[in-house]
C-alpha cells in the first residue's frame, strides 16, 4: 500500500517511475480508463508468464500485492480530478 502511495504521488504530480506506468498514462490518455487498473492489466501479464516459468505461489502473492497497489494508485492519482 506504501508503494501505490508513492507510485500515486508521483504520477499525480507529472513524475514516472520509470516502468510501464509510462504505457499506463498513455493508454489512459487514449482509452480514458484508469491508470492504476491498466498498471495492473500490463504488469499481470508479465507475472503470469513468471507464473508459468518459475512459480504460482510467488506469483499468486505477486498478484495481491499488484492489486493493492493499483486500488491506491487509482485513487491517490484521480482524487485531485474529483
Amino acid at each position: 500500500m506504501l508503494t501505490g502511495l508513492g507510485v500515486g504521488l508521483a504520477l499525480r504530480y507529472g513524475f514516472s517511475t520509470g516502468g510501464f506506468d509510462i504505457i499506463s498514462l498513455v493508454l489512459a490518455k487514449t482509452t480514458g480508463k484508469a491508470v492504476g487498473s491498466l498498471m495492473f492489466l500490463t504488469n499481470l501479464a508479465i507475472i503470469l508468464v513468471a507464473g508459468f516459468a518459475i512459480q504460482w505461489e510467488s506469483a499468486l502473492y505477486t498478484i495481491i500485492s499488484i492489486y493493492c497497489m493499483t486500488r491506491v494508485v487509482d485513487s491517490v492519482h484521480t482524487s485531485h480530478q474529483r
